[in-house]
């Protein structure tokens, strides 16, 4: 079995309305949801992250070196980056107070306006790797 989130929630789904309701599957039924069941088991078993998943990261380049930060959304990644972009906002001649825009607002702005600093922001596509240990759990 393929293992994706969807698929993993519709099985903890069907895995639940089985317990919530016993009486509803027939024996074919339930050897086939114990089957998914054991196959989705393996890939947690065997795989760090058993589905795709998307890593974000920020790269600021700055008169004091590099930060580089990563986050599992474009959201959790900005308020990363603002973060940095606040606690440096008085280098900026601009009045306004950063808290009262957004990350993505504060990030721009602060960027727009730092001419020695840069961001640069990525995607990166993460598979599934197996786990090398011998002890999987």
């Amino acid at each position: 079995m393929t293992m994706i989130r969807r698929n993993h929630a519709q099985l903890l789904s069907r895995a639940r309305a089985a317990l919530e309701t016993p009486g509803d599957l027939d024996a074919d039924a339930l050897l086939y949801l114990i089957k998914d069941l054991t196959s989705a088991e393996d890939a947690v078993k065997s795989h760090i992250v058993p589905w795709p998943v998307d890593i974000h990261v920020a790269e600021i380049d700055h008169c004091h070196g590099t930060n580089v930060y990563a986050a599992l959304t474009r959201e959790a990644l900005m308020a990363q980056v603002a973060a940095f972009c606040k606690e440096w906002w008085s280098s900026l001649n601009d009045t306004r107070d950063p808290n009262q825009l957004t990350d993505e607002e504060a990030v721009s702005v602060y960027f727009d306006n730092q001419l020695d600093e840069y961001l640069s922001t990525d995607r990166i596509p993460c598979e599934p790797s197996r786990v090398l240990t011998a002890d999987a759990t």
